[in-house]
């Protein structure tokens, strides 16, 4: 941790463009923020501006995505909305992440979420599989952790059903993805996250699932 930044806030979100809409059948409500790095100094900096630039390029293309969507839906019938938001999650003295959260409501809803993990020790952008050792197969011991959090819950609460591969459903979860999303939490605990519907019903929104502190600390061994 010798490259943390000497001063300054680091990243940090910041105002860029708003865009609203409202009428009798649609609205839109869309904040887009950027991550910043200013008012600090240290090896890391330019490797934080440089990341932080590929993110807002990404933030930028679907924002501009689902609003061309948005304004082509004006002109058909029916009803429909848009909220688009950005919030800081962790900014704490290793980890800096956003949450991206889009909800498009036209004759159902769907929500879709990302997140956008950065150390400070390095000033890059994080990937899951940046933070365990190569060759620790961190996608199938991740995710053997995961189904059986799922099993506990579902044995709990009669009212979550989880879509398992194992219980003869093929296109059930067996194991994450290569790219798959997670953020950091304010206690450093890396959080394993599923978008709306991709491994339960679309009633139970998005989920997420905690890892355990051994697990990780075995695979980064």
């Amino acid at each position: 941790m010798q490259n943390l930044p000497v001063v300054g806030n680091y990243f940090k979100l910041v105002t860029f463009r708003d865009y609203h809409y409202e009428s009798r059948k649609h609205s839109a409500d869309i904040s887009v923020d950027k991550v910043a790095v200013s008012g600090v100094t240290g090896p890391a900096t330019k490797e934080a501006k440089k990341s932080s630039q590929a993110v807002n390029r990404e933030i930028a293309q679907e924002t501009d995505r689902l609003t061309k969507e948005f304004k082509a839906s004006l002109k058909k019938g029916g009803y429909g909305s848009l909220t688009f938001k950005i919030k800081q999650v962790t900014n704490n003295r290793y980890w800096y992440v956003v949450k991206l959260t889009a909800v498009q409501t036209q004759a159902d809803s769907g929500e879709s979420i990302r997140y956008y993990v950065f150390s400070k020790a390095s000033g890059k952008q994080v990937k899951l599989g940046d933070l365990f050792k190569s060759g620790s197969n961190y996608q199938k011991a991740i995710s053997q952790n995961i189904i059986k959090q799922m099993k506990q819950e579902m044995k709990a609460d009669k009212n979550k059903s989880y879509f398992l591969k194992e219980n003869g459903n093929p296109d059930g979860f067996s194991q994450i993805k290569k790219k798959q999303q997670f953020y950091i939490n304010k206690k450093n605990q890396v959080v394993i996250v599923f978008n709306q519907g991709e491994v339960g019903p679309m009633s139970m929104g998005s989920q997420s699932f905690v890892l355990p502190n051994k697990l990780v600390a075995k695979l980064q061994r």
